[in-house]
């Protein structure tokens, strides 16, 4: 069984960022009457500079992919404590203009943001195992972590535990990022030498981040009905999304352990939508008795498909060689566009009435709506490219391979045949794969070379750069324990049966 850390520098401090973000009530900003602004553009100030603070680091991946290293911690830092000081300065009494408030929301949504964008570049530097092991520590932690730091009553005490907090995960971030390997192609590269492979990673990715952005609208509506209702955010309302985290992660973390498998947020997605329907229809009978449990079971499975989104967006850098800061820019852009959709009807729900209709009946209403809407975007089957390079893969650590080793989560009754083994040398390509714990992508590239195909001819039939073929060739190398492509060869021909025939057909043309 292979060894990982699971609490490291890299996962606590990620959670410290969850939890110090979560202590601070994130509500719109709403100013006084005599503001002039227009009353609902002042609700989605927060959440619109949050979306576009995505976007914006998606075109910055594009231009500049290694831009973003350590020392941006501390400017995100600082515009978070810039918001800190307006809101200390507020409490203290002080008469703080509507535009320093303004700018102080802008700030901080633009700093929280580049926060969490800066560790999942991070991860996606790291090798496979730890870094599925980083995201899924670093989300489950949070709920842990805020249950001691929410023992502090005092609202100055917490904003300067929560100022301290920060300071160290950003401290802990630029120690990381020395680690890390600027040559690789994700960041060396020029993306707009590599058009090709950047378009082919938006047509993978784009299906995936609308289901999640489906369930972003449903527990941002949610929330916002439920604290319209209340004066102040129930406790337990409060707890629900981290232990949601903490429940995706660890349903996650103890099937790694023992099985190979596959997740496909779009398949998950399919899977779920006959209970996403079924939770929708009691909202109007539950959401008043039972917010609690309502909006607990809507964010459990949204931080599920986010954990897979996650760690799917860090293997596709990895495959793929795409700037992690378009990657996460692009797939977290569009949920947060319909995250915007979700707190722009909020605001429209607090203002006006559906025809007498209570706020519940409403809520199910528009999310069956959006969920059925998206459902029929990401309709159709799923080709065996597609679901092969669109799945987060995470293979067992105590790794046995064998005939039944590989549990593939999908709804797709044409997965059990797909990468069919269409002669010997194909079989004995997946024989060594499943022997070394190859990704997908990896198990690709060896029988490429198997095969007799030199790294520009790989490079073009992948769609992905010749230095993405070279990273993923040392990779192989460094598994295998080996230096040479003939030690390659000579381990794949030797290779010994763990996994089953299936139906011929015509292999790949060497170049």
């Amino acid at each position: 069984m292979k060894r990982i850390k699971y609490i490291t520098e890299a996962s606590f401090s990620f959670a410290l960022i969850i939890a110090a973000n979560s202590m601070a009530e994130w509500h719109p900003f709403v100013p006084n009457a005599e503001s002039g602004l227009p009353h609902l553009l002042m609700e989605l100030i927060s959440p619109l500079t949050y979306c576009l603070t995505w976007i914006l680091c998606m075109f910055i991946g594009f231009f500049a992919p290694a831009s973003a290293k350590g020392p941006v911690a501390f400017g995100a830092l600082g515009l978070i404590y810039a918001n800190m000081a307006i809101v200390l300065f507020r409490q203290c009494g002080f008469e703080i203009p509507i535009e320093a408030n303004v700018a102080g929301t802008i700030a901080n949504n633009i700093g929280a943001p580049l926060l969490y964008l800066l560790w999942e570049q991070y991860f996606a530097s790291e090798d496979d195992d730890q870094c599925i092991a980083d995201i899924l520590v670093g989300r489950g932690l949070p709920v842990l972590l805020f249950a001691l730091l929410g023992l502090i009553s005092s609202s100055s005490q917490t904003m300067g535990l929560r100022a301290v907090i920060l300071l160290v995960a950003a401290v802990a971030l630029t120690r990381c990022y020395r680690s890390m390997d600027w040559s690789a192609p994700m960041y060396a590269e020029r993306p707009l030498d590599h058009r090709r492979t950047y378009l082919n990673v938006m047509v993978l990715s784009w299906k995936s981040a609308l289901c999640i952005g489906s369930l972003a609208f449903l527990y941002t509506v949610l929330r916002s009905a439920f604290t319209s209702s209340n004066s102040t955010l129930n406790g337990i309302l409060t707890y629900a999304p981290l232990l949601g985290m903490l429940a995706a992660s660890l349903a996650i973390m103890a099937l790694w352990q023992r099985r190979s498998f596959s997740f496909n947020v779009i398949q998950v997605f399919r899977s779920l939508f006959p209970f996403l329907l079924c939770l929708f229809a009691a909202i109007p009978l539950f959401a008043t008795a039972l917010p609690q449990i309502t909006y607990g079971i809507a964010y459990g499975i949204f931080s599920l498909l986010v954990s897979i989104g996650m760690v799917q967006c860090c293997q596709t850098c990895k495959r793929d060689g795409a700037s992690p800061l378009f990657m996460f820019g692009f797939y977290f852009g569009i949920v947060n566009v319909i995250q915007l959709l979700g707190y722009g009807f909020s605001s429209i729900l607090k203002t006006y009435a559906f025809f007498g209709q209570s706020h519940g009946f409403v809520i199910a209403l528009s999310a069956m709506f959006v969920t059925s809407l998206v459902f029929y975007l990401v309709r159709g089957d799923l080709d065996s490219k597609t679901t092969a390079f669109t799945n987060a893969e995470f293979i067992a650590l105590s790794h046995v391979p064998d005939s039944d080793s590989c549990l593939i989560v999908s709804t797709n009754s044409r997965d059990a045949s797909s990468n069919p083994y269409w002669d010997r040398l194909a079989k004995q390509c997946a024989n060594t794969a499943a022997r070394f714990r190859l990704t997908a992508r990896e198990a690709e590239v060896l029988e490429l070379l198997a095969r007799g195909n030199t790294v520009p001819a790989i490079a073009e039939s992948l769609v992905i750069s010749t230095g993405t073929v070279q990273t993923h060739c040392k990779r192989l190398y460094a598994k295998m324990g080996i230096h040479k492509k003939q030690e390659l060869i000579d381990i794949v021909r030797s290779s010994t049966d763990y996994v089953k025939d299936r139906s011929p057909q015509k292999p790949p043309k060497p170049r």
